[in-house]
């Protein structure tokens, strides 16, 4: 939903187009600035991005804890890290990792974030989450006792066949 309110000009902070970390300024959930990357981001414009809440780039359901955010960090603390995703234009979640600082500008309390792309990141990890759920059904399936054994010598994995051949449980080796 399009808010009336006052953005910033561009022309104040030259330097926010020159990084590719997007970011914005907001006060009170109203977006007053927003840079080029966060539009790359969004896939909104700066322009459509300076008529909209902060909140609206999440998802409904993190609304109450994105807004949540402007006034529960005081301003000398140091940034609050969370990773979430955003609703890109296109209705698509994009994971970021978000940062939020605070600041006076123009006398009045600011938010400062900063959105990091950390959509591949999450991409690999549940990949990898994949890999390993699928390589842990073929070892319990496999009917010789199979064991694997970290790099540190901890026995990470005891299948099916480890329990009934030798009569100890998983839950007994694992870990030892």
């Amino acid at each position: 939903m399009p808010h009336t309110h006052y953005a910033l000009p561009r022309s104040q902070f030259p330097l926010a187009d020159c990084v590719a970390t997007a970011l914005a300024l907001h006060r009170g959930d109203v977006i007053l600035f927003a840079n080029q990357a966060l539009a790359t981001l969004s896939g909104y414009s700066p322009e459509a991005l300076a008529t909209m809440r902060f909140c609206d780039l999440f998802p409904k359901e993190s609304h109450l804890q994105i807004c949540q955010l402007h006034g529960n960090t005081a301003e000398d603390a140091p940034p609050s890290r969370h990773e979430i995703p955003i609703v890109t234009r296109d209705g698509q979640l994009h994971w970021v990792e978000l940062s939020v600082a605070h600041t006076r500008l123009d006398g009045e309390r600011t938010a400062v974030c900063s959105l990091v792309d950390i959509a591949e990141r999450k991409r690999a990890e549940s990949a990898q989450a994949q890999a390993k759920q699928l390589l842990a059904q073929i070892i319990d399936g496999d009917p010789v006792p199979t064991l694997v054994i970290d790099a540190n010598h901890v026995v990470i994995h005891w299948n099916r066949a480890c329990e009934q051949t030798l009569g100890i449980s998983a839950a007994d080796m694992v870990g030892t």
